[in-house]
């Protein structure tokens, strides 16, 4: 009898210690992906790459991509800045939930500018997509509805026609000359599939 008892209380203990090691996991993957988030936020409200967004939906209402040469840059380093944002995303590091609750106007509003700034790299620069992370991430905020004020009691989003392109940006007809741009930060860098973290 105290044995059946003593066992019972064993498998009890056992279960409560496995209960509360899967809470301090959890709490924990929770802590950690909250501090990504936050990171990425601070990362992404840099002062250049806060220019870099504004430039590509000034871009947009003016119907043409910027000529000078820096204002594009800023324009690539943007969509390539937030395209890590996007990978994080895809990796699960970041809550997808999390970005589009916060970043879905803003990547709405990115769909010309970055269609067309893609377009603009293939034409003149012979190079493919280098940022497919944060277009599957545009696509899903076009296709996303928060709870938010803004998108709440039928309230319209602003969506961009994503079939429209912008014309313009510097006259270039090999690699970019713009500050900062080498071979090393204008190539795709991206590890391939079979090297990348399941």
């Amino acid at each position: 009898m105290i044995g059946d008892y003593l066992t019972l209380l064993n498998i009890s203990i056992a279960t409560i210690a496995v209960i509360i090691s899967y809470a301090a996991v959890s709490t924990n993957r929770r802590q950690r992906r909250l501090e990504a988030f936050f990171k990425i936020q601070e990362f992404l409200l840099e002062a250049d790459l806060q220019k870099g967004r504004r430039l590509i939906y000034e871009a947009t209402r003016r119907g043409t991509l910027p000529t000078d040469e820096n204002d594009f840059y800023l324009i690539v380093r943007a969509l390539a800045n937030f395209n890590t944002a996007a990978e994080l995303v895809h990796r699960g590091v970041i809550p997808k939930k999390w970005a589009l609750e916060h970043w879905h106007h803003g990547l709405q509003d990115m769909r010309t500018g970055y269609d067309s700034v893609v377009k603009y790299r293939l034409d003149h620069w012979q190079t493919w997509n280098a940022w497919p992370s944060l277009g599957l991430l545009i696509s899903d905020a076009e296709n996303y509805k928060s709870k938010l004020q803004c998108c709440a009691s039928g309230a319209t989003q602003r969506k961009l026609d994503p079939r429209h392109l912008l014309t313009g940006g510097p006259p270039l007809q090999g690699k970019p000359t713009f500050p900062g741009a080498t071979a090393s930060n204008t190539e795709d860098t991206r590890q391939p599939e079979s090297d990348r973290d399941s």
